[in-house]
């Protein structure tokens, strides 16, 4: 399987838009509204993040699936930090084994990959 083509954002985020919301049920209370637009535009920055990356021959990594080490190295100039959670651009050559398998297993979390 080729993780380069794979997205890490799930596919059904863009189907749960919250900005219409409002307009559909004005009663919502407001803590369940700014949840819901939380995760929305936190997986709308991660989706323009790993389109910038692909762009530049890159794909999204998740800090989680790195070793400490390789993130050091490569915090300089690949990092990209949305929120609280921190990702990498990194090309699928340069992967170890085990952030391949780290990688699949995050994917297979998210329910990306089957």
């Amino acid at each position: 399987m080729q993780l380069s083509n794979v997205s890490i954002v799930p596919p059904e985020y863009i189907e749960k838009d919250p900005r219409t919301l409002l307009f559909h049920a004005p009663d919502i209370p407001p803590v369940v509204y700014a949840k819901k637009m939380q995760v929305f535009t936190f997986y709308y920055a991660v989706k323009a993040a790993e389109n910038a990356s692909r762009a530049a021959g890159f794909m999204l990594v998740p800090s989680s699936c790195m070793n400490w080490y390789r993130k050091q190295k490569l915090a300089d100039n690949r990092k990209v930090a949305i929120g609280r959670n921190a990702f990498f651009m990194m090309r699928e050559s340069e992967m170890t084994n085990t952030e391949r398998k780290k990688l699949l297993e995050y994917l297979q979390e998210e329910g990306i990959v089957a």
